[in-house]
């Protein structure tokens, strides 16, 4: 049975950082397919003339005032840092939203999305959503991970978090050998399964994880998320879901384009200390 959409009420969480433009269109997408959604943007300290961007889109769409809130932070919070802070903004009415999105700010939303998140069918222990992630070029990024890393993957990490030249040798071993996996479909993406670990860029929070979780797991600045997530949903009895006909399309790493190279690494060998126990 075709389930009424506009009976169903959204929520969105997204962090914006020095790429506001990117952020409009995620709102756009948002807006022009579903009248029933609250989409808070929280700033994580951009530069001002990507804060007035935002202010400048809010003037212009008066309209939309009630739906659409920003909130302006006066220090870099993290990704997970920053999405907490847009929770708590949503802690008195977060029994009015059947889905919680919570992501990045470079993600598209289409009208599909909805009408598939409104049909789905959960059980209780189904915390969270992981969709079906596109990247521009194509690629399927989730599900990020269906098992726990294999001992052979595990040693490469601590080889590859070990130094930064050694990085440094390793990825460029691995591009000579086209093994890069940004560039390759995850296993098993056209095929809907519990997993154990989503890709951090976009999850959707069901009712059931609202009853057993409220915040998220923010020990790690910037990376990592993925997998001290699945350590919450676990500690707490909730699994995760892959959906793989909830598709959102992803223009990846748009804010991590914009930072050097070696502070990329420097927070993924910070965010590995916390996750190498868990993955």
């Amino acid at each position: 049975m075709i389930v009424n959409i506009r009976s169903f009420h959204f929520a969105f969480l997204h962090v914006n950082y020095n790429n506001s433009e990117l952020t409009i269109n995620c709102i756009n997408s948002i807006l022009s397919n579903n009248e029933n959604s609250k989409i808070i943007v929280i700033d994580n300290n951009s530069e001002d003339t990507e804060k007035e961007k935002l202010k400048d889109w809010k003037l212009k769409n008066q309209e939309k005032k009630s739906q659409v809130t920003f909130i302006f932070e006066l220090k870099n919070l993290g990704y997970f840092g920053a999405l907490n802070i847009g929770l708590e903004s949503l802690k008195n009415d977060i029994h009015t939203f059947d889905y919680v999105t919570i992501g990045n700010n470079d993600l598209i939303f289409e009208a599909e999305y909805f009408k598939t998140l409104a049909n789905i069918k959960i059980t209780n222990d189904i915390f969270v959503l992981a969709p079906n992630i596109i990247k521009t070029n194509g690629v399927h990024q989730n599900p990020y991970s269906i098992n726990r890393t294999s001992k052979i993957r595990k040693l490469l990490y601590y080889i590859l978090y070990s130094n930064y030249f050694v990085a440094r040798l390793m990825y460029l071993i691995a591009d000579l050998l086209s093994i890069g996996k940004s560039n390759k479909d995850k296993t098993d993406f056209n095929q809907s399964q519990i997993i154990f670990a989503g890709h951090g860029a976009c999850y959707i929070l069901t009712k059931s994880y609202f009853r057993n979780n409220y915040l998220l797991d923010n020990s790690s600045f910037l990376m990592g998320e993925e997998f001290l997530f699945a350590k919450q949903i676990r500690d707490t009895k909730g699994k995760i879901m892959y959906v793989n006909n909830l598709k959102v399309m992803h223009d990846e790493h748009s804010t991590m384009k914009n930072i050097h190279s070696k502070v990329v690494y420097k927070y993924e060998q910070a965010a590995f200390k916390l996750f190498k126990d868990i993955c």
